[in-house]
């Protein structure tokens, strides 16, 4: 038996001796490697704001390990790129290793100071060389200035909050994450307006907005015009107000939930929206009752459109509209409960959402 167990022993020691892997070695590179693009557009950044995330790929083609001698920004530790290789961040990387017939990933993000640039088009390379080969791709973002809001971050790491309910039985509270506008504002369209949080016209205050003016939400952000608040928009053919998400890349031009809402809280009055675009919300628009006698809100010439639920919600309140334009949503265009006093000329309320359909998917549903 022990002479059994010992030559078992030593043919599985020559079996896994014959199967591994003979050659352990990097070879040296000779341009072997490949790139998967040469330029990389990063789309449009607002200044000191960080990029999302983009990514390439270097792939080794050769059936043996390859080591690339260096993987660097051409500006050096002045750019205002940043690098990932394989996991590892910096702006400079040598002896990189890549396996045969594998790939790494290089991840890109850039923050720029446009008060530090000549051109807002911004440019670096990233090089990638060995011995015998370099290749490079170019990196481009467009920079812009912004004018920003946010709420206050406090010493002790607590962000500004909005309170938007009590419960006046228990006295509990439901908070938004936001700020309130300081007296009456004006926007225009000087620079883009970004916005984080949820913005609020505070009490016996309006907030003025005119043509042209470009705001861009940040994820889970939104406006809001309180009690005895007035919003006007004061956009014009041609120079129209844009409501929409920060996400300023191509594939989310048209994509829906990116922000919050417009709301129109409860008795906020006199609120006027003209030749606007409102896009790419949950909500477009959320209209709360008034004690006051007129409209509150007046809409006119105004597209709104891919919104996760809702177009325009109602809730017992009062809506004059006209020349509307309304399509593309997850349930409705236009959603009216409890009642109120509505009047829509010459408007387009349509819903070609892909998916499941139901009474509330509909282009206008009304529960009284």
């Amino acid at each position: 038996m022990g002479r059994f167990l010992l030559g078992l022993s030593l043919l599985l020691i020559i079996f896994l001796h014959n199967s591994c892997r003979k050659n352990f070695g990097v070879a040296i590179s000779h341009g072997d490697f490949k790139v998967e693009k040469d330029t990389l557009f990063l789309d449009s950044v607002f200044t000191n704001i960080a990029s999302h995330t983009y990514r390439l790929k270097i792939y080794n083609k050769a059936n043996k390990d390859i080591s690339i001698n260096r993987i660097y920004l051409e500006k050096g530790s002045q750019s205002f790129y940043r690098l990932n290789v394989d996991g590892d961040p910096g702006k400079s990387f040598e002896n990189v290793l890549i396996h045969a017939n594998d790939s790494i990933f290089v991840f890109l993000e850039v923050t720029a100071d446009i008060n530090q640039l000549t051109d807002p088009v911004y440019e670096d390379k990233l090089v990638i060389e060995d011995a015998i080969k370099t290749d490079s791709v170019l990196l481009t973002a467009f920079v812009k200035d912004a004018q920003f809001f946010y709420p206050q971050k406090y010493p002790d790491g607590s962000k500004q909050t909005l309170v938007i309910y009590t419960n006046p039985d228990t006295g509990e509270t439901s908070e938004v994450y936001g700020f309130f506008l300081t007296g009456d504002t004006t926007l225009t369209d000087d620079k883009p307006i970004v916005i984080y949080g949820h913005m609020a016209v505070p009490s016996g205050h309006t907030l003025t907005i005119e043509q042209g003016a470009h705001l861009y939400f940040h994820y889970n952000s939104g406006l809001i015009v309180w009690e005895d608040a007035t919003l006007k928009v004061n956009g014009s053919l041609g120079h129209e107000v844009v409501f929409e998400d920060d996400r300023m890349e191509p594939e989310f031009d048209n994509k829906p939930g990116m922000w919050n809402y417009i709301w129109l809280r409860e008795n906020s009055k006199n609120n006027d929206i003209n030749y606007a675009i409102i896009k790419n919300a949950e909500v477009g628009i959320v209209a709360y009752p008034s004690q006051d006698a007129n409209p509150v809100l007046k809409i006119k010439n105004t597209q709104i459109y891919n919104h996760s639920l809702v177009g325009i919600y109602g809730v017992a309140t009062h809506i004059e509209g006209e020349n509307l334009v309304m399509n593309n949503f997850g349930m409705s265009a236009i959603n009216l409960q409890v009642g109120g006093q509505y009047d829509f000329k010459h408007c387009t309320f349509a819903n070609f959402r892909n998916g499941i359909r139901n009474e509330k998917s509909a282009a206008v549903y009304i529960s009284t």
